[in-house]
């Protein structure tokens, strides 16, 4: 029963983290899907090396501790909302950019003055709909 309340105790504490970072609260249902994933994980290897009951609840608790670490260390990890995400990160700038070719890397843009990187853009392919519009014409013989 104690597991159950710290458990719900710690799921709030870490939708509260995920939401003042501005991303949303179901980010706290990360910690008991790995927490139940974590006792499946310890009981499976438990049941393989045959402990003892004690034992094996006692190593499906700390498997479970560990898997819930890794959830609130995944939600610590997490950038604010408000935080572009960079798509090179290291602040150099691209010299084999050709913004004719669209499957070229990213290049810096030198308007921006964050630094911030843009992606090269494909040309605008016009497609056309395989039905024309308007009336068929026929012949005055066909029909």
């Amino acid at each position: 029963m104690v597991e159950v309340l710290v458990l719900i105790a710690w799921t709030r504490a870490l939708a509260g983290k995920a939401a003042s970072k501005g991303r949303s609260r179901w980010w706290g249902a990360l910690l008991p899907v790995l927490w139940i994933g974590g006792e499946c994980a310890g009981l499976y290897v438990g049941m393989q090396l045959d402990l003892s009951t004690l034992t094996l609840y006692g190593g499906m608790l700390l498997v479970a501790g560990v898997f819930g670490l890794a959830a609130y260390l995944l939600v610590s990890m997490l950038p604010a909302a408000s935080e572009p995400i960079r798509a090179g990160g290291d602040g150099v700038e691209n010299r084999f950019y050709d913004p004719t070719n669209p499957y070229s890397p990213p290049a810096r843009d030198p308007d921006r003055r964050d630094g911030a990187q843009t992606a090269a853009l494909p040309p605008t392919i016009q497609v056309r709909s395989g039905r024309r519009r308007g009336r068929r014409r026929t012949t005055a013989g066909s029909t």
